[in-house]
């Protein structure tokens, strides 16, 4: 009893020591190490779809217009309008793309530094965790808001 109780002691004190730590802090390092990168590719593919749904979306209201035959000056100036807002919302998602991979990169630099040099403490724990439960978050939302753009 006494001896559990030192080792708890312990623990609140300074965390675990030794060859558990090392290989729990291992096994994290490495599991986040490997499951960012199939996270970042389930989210480069949603931003595709949605970026394709939008680029349908264009064509559809371009066909729309090209059916009804000649077209008053003032439609036409709309259809303009709607396909720059379009292209201006498709940019905006190439950007969260982009922020997308810089959060994946820091996430992953952090395992592989913590990995290679050892530094299991709470900095690199954060610069893992946060991507990882943000990308996570985002492989959720995406589908929905997917199906949104594509509904419209």
């Amino acid at each position: 009893m006494a001896a559990g109780g030192q080792r708890l002691a312990g623990v609140l004190q300074g965390g675990l020591t030794g060859k558990n730590r090392a290989m729990h802090s291992d096994a994290y390092y490495t599991t986040v190490a490997q499951v960012l990168p199939a996270l970042l590719i389930a989210l480069i593919l949603e931003i595709a779809l949605i970026i394709s749904s939008l680029g349908k979306i264009l064509e559809r209201a371009e066909n729309a217009e090209s059916a009804q035959g000649e077209t008053s000056r003032e439609r036409r100036d709309d259809l303009q309008e709607f396909a720059t807002n379009i292209i201006l919302l498709a940019r905006q998602w190439m950007k969260a793309g982009a922020v997308i991979s810089a959060l994946f990169l820091v996430g992953e630099l952090a395992a592989i530094t913590a990995l290679s040099f050892g530094w299991f403490n709470g900095w690199m724990f954060s610069l893992t965790i946060a991507p990882f439960v943000i990308l996570v978050a985002l492989i959720a939302m995406l589908p929905i808001i997917r199906l949104h753009v594509g509904s419209n």
